[in-house]
């Protein structure tokens, strides 16, 4: 067995600028990766409006509010939590998470101004012949008051006032706050020897824009102990391994998995993103992409299709006539009419989660993880830009002077050797160990002359860990997000500075992979 080391460089660019960089190597079957909470939800609450109020002045807003509640830590059914509760949506989804009605409830509250803040109290102002959104906005906003889950993000010294909400940009200040955690906290009661940041996670307004998704909820592969916690939405390359804990690299997608339902109710022959309507589909975000040269975000509009939205592993809404939303961090199953039974359909509803099986040589996977894109392959750098376009990559722009939201990550610079950023990246070596760098950067725009790190570009992290022994490696979430523990202590400085330059500020996040 290997031991555990590590390293550190300076790495000076052309100009003067440089680099700092962190290696660290350990033996491969101690590396798992873990969801991380925060069960201090009121402290995620308000580090998140924090950083949104820093957000919305960026996008030009001069006294911007921010109101953010707090999701369940757990799923929990709307049948449980409001249970005399109408679920129905104005479009004709009906919400089977507490959490999808939550954020609904509040983000049309605030859109259509029937909520606002004065006299340092929530108000409601909803007509009076619209009585079940008057018993779901009072019985939704009395449990968040209730619990404390809900919170308002004020400018200092300023008074809020109901004109405050007359305009209220909803879909940028209304904030759902998912399940994060401060990595350094988790490295402390867990006592990780090694822990890093994994997964890419949705942080960005347009990456939540479906009331079905929140702001720090991790997206694509991630499996533990041979369970599928979450399936692999967007065709990219995962890190996996089987009951040997031998690691590998590959491309994984939702061709690659079956569907169990309820009992006997398997799916392994559907369609993913199909051009025309098929009796069973699955539709991504990447919907549109290669049929319309742009992500469409809703499935195609066909009368009597039953269409679940599937978040993780639980069935969160169903809708019958296509013309759904689809969520940055989940998928819609489509059906063709009689493809399910009545009985079938309630036994679904019911139970309302899903069991994924991988097959073919994924099959044996134990643990996994999936971000992407794929660096080295072979002991060779993949140094061409097509590769976002083979990972399902396709990021927010403007087609026909038209704004064209994305796929996630939303904003992400799609280059391989021109955008240098805070990056981190993980390699397996010809022996099967581990290797993982982390380079650290700072916010563009905010970063410090001769006191900041400048990032890397992903051809710069492949050739560290090429030089590292490194012979299959995949980038993983880096940014503002980049972090890397190492005996307990931080070995990469915080990337992320919100808008204050030489303020350094650490970022939650929901994911890590981590080292007893």
């Amino acid at each position: 067995m290997s031991a555990y080391s590590y390293q550190q460089k300076r790495l000076v660019h052309e100009g003067g600028s440089w680099s700092d960089v962190s290696i660290v190597e350990f033996p491969a079957d101690k590396l798992t990766f873990q969801n991380i909470v925060l069960r201090d939800y009121e402290t995620r609450l308000r580090d998140i409006a924090h950083l949104r109020s820093i957000k919305a002045k960026q996008y030009g807003q001069e006294n911007p509010i921010i109101v953010a509640w707090a999701c369940l830590e757990d799923y929990e059914a709307v049948s449980t939590v409001f249970p005399d509760v109408n679920a129905v949506t104005d479009e004709g989804e009906h919400l089977l998470s507490a959490n999808s009605l939550m954020t609904y409830t509040m983000r049309t509250l605030l859109g259509r101004n029937w909520l606002f803040y004065e006299d340092n109290l929530w108000q409601l102002d909803i007509p009076s012949d619209e009585t079940i959104w008057q018993k779901r906005a009072e019985t939704i906003l009395n449990w968040l008051n209730q619990c404390n889950r809900l919170w308002i993000e004020i400018p200092d010294e300023y008074t809020v006032s109901r004109r405050d909400f007359v305009d209220f940009k909803a879909h940028i200040n209304a904030i759902p706050v998912g399940n994060l955690n401060f990595l350094r906290r988790e490295v402390q009661e867990k006592r990780y020897r090694i822990a890093f940041n994994a997964s890419y996670f949705l942080l960005e307004h347009d990456d939540f824009d479906s009331f079905h998704s929140a702001l720090g909820e991790a997206y694509n592969l991630f499996v533990l102990d041979g369970e599928i916690i979450r399936p692999p939405l967007y065709r990219r390359s995962a890190l996996f391994c089987d009951e040997q804990a031998k690691w590998r690299i590959a491309q994984i997608g939702m061709e690659d998995i079956e569907l169990e339902l309820a009992q006997d109710i398997v799916l392994s022959d559907y369609s993913v993103n199909p051009k025309n309507e098929t009796s069973i589909a699955v539709y991504t975000r990447y919907y549109g992409v290669d049929t319309h040269g742009r992500a469409l975000a809703y499935t195609p509009t066909s009368p009597d299709r039953l269409e679940l939205t599937i978040i993780e592993n639980r069935i969160v809404g169903w809708k019958i006539g296509g013309n759904l939303h689809i969520p940055q961090n989940g998928f819609i199953l489509s059906f063709a009419p009689n493809q399910l039974s009545a009985e079938q359909l309630d036994e679904i509803l019911k139970r309302q989660h899903i069991h994924y099986r991988l097959r073919g040589e994924f099959e044996a996977i134990q643990h996994a993880i999936q971000c992407g894109p794929a660096l080295i392959h072979n002991g060779q750098i993949l140094q061409d830009n097509d590769i976002f376009e083979r990972e399902e990559f396709w990021v927010s722009r403007d087609i026909d002077e038209q704004f064209v939201l994305g796929v996630v990550p939303t904003d992400y610079p799609d280059d391989i050797d021109k955008t240098r950023a805070g990056r981190l990246a993980i390699g397996i070596k010809p022996d099967g160990d581990i290797v993982v760098v982390g380079v650290a950067g700072v916010n563009s725009g905010y970063d410090l002359n001769n006191t900041d790190s400048m990032g890397a570009t992903l051809v710069e992290v492949a050739n560290v860990l090429l030089s590292a022994g490194a012979i299959h490696a995949v980038n993983l979430d880096g940014g503002g997000s980049t972090q890397l523990f190492y005996d307990y202590g931080a070995m990469v400085r915080f990337g992320d500075r919100r808008s204050s330059p030489g303020i350094i500020y650490e970022r939650m996040i929901p994911s890590a992979g981590v080292v007893s």
